[in-house]
Formats: C-alpha cells, structure tokens, sequence
C-alpha cells in the first residue's frame, strides 16, 4: 500500500473521508445520493458547468457547490467523476495530479491511449483510480456468479423490469467483425419494457412483449 493510499485507510478510521462529486446529471446524482448516506464519508460538495442543477443538488444535500471544480479539490480526498467520456481523462488528470483520488464513472476514457494515461498518472501521484463497475458488486450478480461456475450456459436473457423513458436500442450485425457492421435503431417508449436480449453464437436479437 502506498502512503497516500494508506492515508485513505488512516482517515476513515479517523475521520471521515473528505469527498466530493463531479458532475450531477443522472449518474452523478446517484453517486451524490449514496455518498450522503455512508458513515465514514464526508459528502463535502459538488460542481457541475449547468450552476442551476448544481446548486439544487448541492441545496438538497446541504453542501457547497463549486462552479469551478478545480477549486473543489482543494478541499477533498477523492471525488466521484461522473462528466461526459470525453472529459474523464482532462478532469480525472487534474484530479490526480492535484493528489485527490478517483472513482470516475465508466468507460474510463474515451481511448485505450487516455485510459493508459490515467493509469500512469495515478501510479505516478500514488493516488487510487478506480473505475465504477458498480454492478459486479450487487449482491444478485455475485451470487448469480456463484450459480454459474456449475453450469453451462446455452443462451443469455436479461429483462428490464425498471421504466426507462425514451431510448435507442442498437441492434449490430456480428456475424463477420471484419466487415461492416449493419446498425438498426428503434425508438421505444417506456410502455415496451421490459425487453429481453437473448444471444445464440454471434447472433443478438431483442424480443419486445407485445
């Protein structure tokens, strides 16, 4: 472990955790949310460019709100990315470099060649970067892991039971990865979920109930 990793461990032991969010739309906002409810955590505040939302969440969860999120590292231990792909690598770099450790939502960058310049980055700033693959943690897939060693798996369905407001659903042609791929896009509402995915070899079809 390193000493700046191992200052992490010292403070939630200690004191809580100083942490805040970077960008509050609709995965930040979820982050935001937990964060409040962990008890070695000090949600300490947000930043967002749209200042209207950025005020609201940071009002709704009394904390302070940074227009600029430079200046919100100033004050933190880590923070939770959760900007557009294409600013995850210039604020997760700042962020580093700024010795403030990541959780960034995924993918973790817009290129191979981004996502190996945070990794250097983190190793360099002793600083932890972890990329929020937050579902292998949910307990139904870990259990559902433990179900599947015995088994041989002949073909994969997965439903949707939650609503979705309106989404494209993107049906790809796999059958030769060489050649162009074919791309369908089918605009469905909240009433057609759930839907279910199911996957024989290299073919994908999405059922949708009547």
């Amino acid at each position: 472990m390193s000493v700046s990793q191992s200052n992490v461990a010292k403070a939630t032991r200690l004191n809580p955790l100083r942490v805040g969010v970077i960008g509050v739309g609709n995965m930040g906002q979820h982050h935001t949310r937990v964060l409040s409810l962990l008890k070695d955590v000090q949600l300490f505040g947000v930043s967002d460019v749209n200042v209207e939302r950025g005020l609201d969440v940071a009002s709704k969860y009394q904390v302070r709100f940074f227009e600029d999120y430079v200046q919100l590292l100033k004050h933190v231990d880590a923070v939770c990315i959760a900007v557009p792909t294409r600013l995850h690598h210039s604020v997760g770099r700042r962020c580093l470099e700024s010795g403030v450790h990541v959780l960034i939502e995924k993918p973790i960058a817009a290129s191979i060649a981004e996502a190996e310049s945070l990794v250097n980055i983190a190793a360099e700033t002793n600083c932890i970067l972890q990329v929020g693959h937050i579902e292998r943690f949910n307990p139904a897939f870990q259990e559902l892991d433990k179900v599947l060693k015995t088994e041989g798996i002949l073909a994969l369905e997965a439903a949707r039971m939650s609503p979705y407001s309106d989404f494209f659903l993107l049906i790809t042609s796999m059958k030769n990865p060489k050649s162009s791929r074919k791309f369908l896009f089918t605009k469905c509402s909240a009433s057609t979920f759930p839907f279910s995915l199911k996957r024989w070899g290299p073919i994908c079809a999405f059922t949708l109930p009547k």
